[in-house]
């Protein structure tokens, strides 16, 4: 019954959008996020990408692969995804902090180094930035900047006094 009546919703908005492309991708977008539900990955993914090629700036599709990517390990590809994200909206916070995150994951040092720069130019006193920063300047082994941007967190959040036991 319920597949019945998902599959009714996504007929009923496809004849009634499917004028242009746009609704064409919604259509797809649909029914990836109902295959993304039932955990039938690969077919939400394919249709994720169907969805994409109709309307490629649509930053809702883009992260939709984005976490299916992440699902199956698949970072790399994440990690492109989520500079296609940052290329539409730079000021996008929540892809910048996955992308930093992924970048010191897989150990790409000198790609965090150049990130976190940009990142700080748009967040400049965001605390989860700097404790990205501080990651990396730890990585790195970069003492001296490690406790400089440590006394800055606290400086802007006392509040963090983990920070003092590191």
């Amino acid at each position: 019954m319920y597949i019945k009546l998902n599959y009714f919703f996504i007929f009923i908005f496809s004849f009634i959008f499917s004028e242009n492309k746009e609704s064409k991708a919604y259509e797809f977008f649909l029914k990836a996020e109902y295959e993304n539900i039932i955990n039938n990955y690969e077919k939400a993914e394919a249709l994720y990408y169907e969805a994409s090629s109709l309307y490629p700036e649509s930053l809702t599709i883009i992260q939709s692969l984005v976490d299916i990517k992440l699902y199956k390990g698949k970072y790399l590809e994440a990690i492109a995804l989520l500079k296609k994200i940052l290329n539409i909206n730079p000021n996008n916070r929540q892809a910048s902090i996955l992308l930093l995150k992924l970048l010191i994951k897989e150990r790409f040092i000198d790609e965090s180094i150049s990130e976190i720069g940009q990142v700080e130019l748009v967040f400049p006193d965001d605390p989860e930035v700097l404790l990205l920063k501080a990651e990396i300047y730890l990585l790195n082994e970069d003492w001296y900047n490690l406790l400089k941007i440590y006394k800055k967190i606290f400086l802007i959040d006392n509040s963090q006094t983990y920070i003092l036991s590191k």
